[in-house]
């Protein structure tokens, strides 16, 4: 069973050796090698609200949150990395993202983010969550790499 809690600089600093490969590269593409230092400022980002996903043995296995938009109340942009752990809870972990998806998409009428064109594995379980994958963007991010967009629009706001 995963618990979360509010996301601390330790946990970010015990989650990072233990990223799971793919969210390596698209962290490396994205942000650069300064990716650890990106990732605390999307903690950052979010005012409080990023967790930290923890296994039965108190790991840190998952970092997530969604990151105001300073210029743009109405927009979220979603995160979550994780180590291989989270492949030990696949049930509960896309209810939990489903749950954290619904409640950001309320404070939030628009959550859109970016995930590498080659990450086929997070671009099937961003849609199984309800996520919509949209247009390619050939050079985006630090190493200019292809990156879709994904969002989720809530028209009920």
């Amino acid at each position: 069973m995963i618990s979360y809690r509010k996301a601390k600089t330790e946990d970010v600093k015990e989650l990072l050796p233990k990223l799971r490969a793919v969210d390596v590269v698209e962290l490396l593409l994205s942000a650069g090698p300064e990716y650890g230092k990106a990732l605390l400022e999307s903690v950052a980002m979010c005012r409080g609200k990023a967790e930290a996903a923890i296994d039965a043995e108190g790991n840190v296995i998952a970092i997530l949150g969604c990151c105001y938009v300073e210029s743009n109340t109405n927009l979220g942009v979603p995160f979550m990395v994780c180590s291989d752990e989270v492949d030990k809870y696949p049930k509960q972990v896309v209810k939990d993202a489903k749950a954290r998806t619904l409640k950001w998409n309320k404070k939030h009428p628009v959550l859109v983010n970016m995930v590498h064109s080659q990450n086929e594995t997070t671009i099937k379980w961003l849609q199984r969550i309800g996520y919509t994958i949209g247009e390619l963007n050939e050079n985006w991010g630090y190493a200019s790499a292809p990156f879709y967009q994904f969002y989720k629009v809530n028209q009920n706001v």
